[in-house]
């Protein structure tokens, strides 16, 4: 019985990890950053979808910011935000506020977590696209403050709930404060 568990234990060691950002080079995050902007701008730009808003940025910065080198991660952030900035008809700097208030509580607090529990990784998202939201809605509401909001309340319970699904796609060896110090 013994050697049964031990071998099994071996080949869950030796056995290849998926991709994870920041851990193999940078053309590998380019690459899939880039198809992840394809995605973003054309596919689902193009999708009418009523309230329903799909957001793939915020997701990937929160894993940029948890996983990448600080190097990596001001590229990946500095190019997210200038197509949001420029695909955007929200005022300038809303974007650069947002995801930099993103960037830098989650770099404060990534340390203090952990991220063995999948609601961890819950509440980096919701609390990421709960700030985003909170922005937008402020932005709504200066420039027309007769615009009723109930249905950006929707769009932006949409984007919490999809990006909060995007968590169940995370590989679980990333469920670990292991990988934190891979990346380094």
């Amino acid at each position: 019985m013994e050697d049964i568990s031990h071998d099994k234990k071996h080949w869950i060691v030796e056995a290849p990890l998926p991709y994870a950002p920041g851990k193999g080079t940078f053309k590998a995050d380019l690459g899939r950053f880039l198809i992840l902007v394809m995605m973003q701008t054309v596919i689902l730009a193009g999708l009418d979808l009523g309230h329903l808003k799909f957001d793939l940025f915020t997701p990937w910065l929160v894993l940029c910011v948890l996983r990448m080198s600080p190097e990596r991660l001001l590229f990946f952030y500095a190019v997210s935000i200038m197509i949001m900035e420029s695909s955007s008809s929200a005022p300038k700097g809303l974007y650069l506020v947002a995801y930099g208030m993103i960037g830098i509580l989650l770099n404060v607090v990534k340390n203090q977590i952990s991220w063995r529990r999948t609601i961890s990784w819950l509440y980096a998202m919701a609390g990421a696209t709960t700030i985003l939201g909170v922005l937008e809605v402020i932005v709504l509401y200066i420039s027309e403050p007769t615009r009723q909001l109930g249905f950006y309340g929707l769009t932006w319970g949409s984007r919490i709930a999809i990006s909060s699904l995007i968590i169940f796609l995370v590989p679980t060896h990333w469920l670990s404060d292991d990988w934190m110090e891979e990346g380094k």
